[in-house]
């Protein structure tokens, strides 16, 4: 499947014990798991739920990442040219273009305020319609924010970046802005203050679940720490920042029930 160019398309998890971890979100989202051959003599596990693919849990890859951490995947039809793009833009190549498997290609790039942002171009039926699914799949990722301690600079590398349109959400207690392009919701974006200096800049990703206060206990009695929440999304829900044993960290995301 081809998305435009900029839609948050997967989530993958680079763990220290990926064993441990599939087993926690095995657990606390009732996922399954389908491992493959992940290159290098790794293995990957595609997360599953109701015959789809959720998400992917593999082995931390440093340098890129010196513990368990969620990875947030952005399509790009034409990798060479956003690498490059990123490079010009101050940003950093961190892994040009690759094969990943049968699957697809991806690369990495680092923005200027130094965070990671993981390009995905698609051979096969893999990457779930992450964004698309809000508010009615329990168990899938949702959204996707950035974290950061510069909103100016942020902002105008993603929109130059993605071509995407930033537009403040009056809703939020905090200054937050959502990125559309071609009239849909890409991400949203707020500064690292207050509460949130809690939680690690960068991308953040929120997976939707029926009631994010009792999924959150539950994700205590399996070992995970709670960093943040409950946090009133706007009058949109609820959600909850989890630190998993790993040391992964993920929002669960639940709706208002109206």
């Amino acid at each position: 499947m081809k998305y435009d160019d900029g839609k948050f398309c997967w989530a993958d998890l680079s763990s220290t014990d990926p064993k441990a971890s599939m087993k926690f979100y095995g657990n606390l989202l009732n996922w399954k798991f389908e491992t493959i051959d992940g290159g290098d003599g790794h293995e990957y596990h595609i997360a599953q739920l109701g015959g789809e693919n959720i998400a992917g849990i593999g082995p931390q890859q440093s340098p890129v990442n010196q513990s368990s951490n969620w990875n947030t995947y952005f399509y790009a039809d034409d990798l060479n040219a956003f690498t490059q793009k990123a490079e010009k833009m101050n940003g950093t190549i961190i892994a040009p273009a690759m094969k990943a498997g049968e699957f697809g290609e991806m690369a990495i790039v680092k923005d200027p305020n130094n965070s990671m942002v993981f390009l995905w171009k698609n051979l096969a039926e893999i990457t779930s319609d992450c964004a698309d699914s809000i508010g009615e799949k329990p168990g899938h990722f949702c959204w996707t924010e950035l974290i950061t301690n510069d909103l100016e600079k942020s902002g105008g590398f993603y929109c130059d970046f993605f071509s995407w349109t930033p537009e403040p959400m009056l809703e939020m207690a905090n200054d937050y802005f959502v990125f559309t392009s071609n009239e849909k919701y890409r991400s949203g974006m707020m500064e690292a203050t207050g509460d949130l200096k809690k939680l690690p800049t960068g991308w953040h990703n929120y997976i939707f679940v029926e009631d994010c206060e009792k999924k959150a206990q539950q994700a205590i009695k399996l070992g995970a720490d709670i960093l943040l929440g409950p946090v009133d999304v706007g009058g949109f829900g609820l959600a909850m920042t989890i630190k998993d044993p790993q040391g992964g960290v993920a929002s669960l995301f639940s709706q208002v029930k109206k």
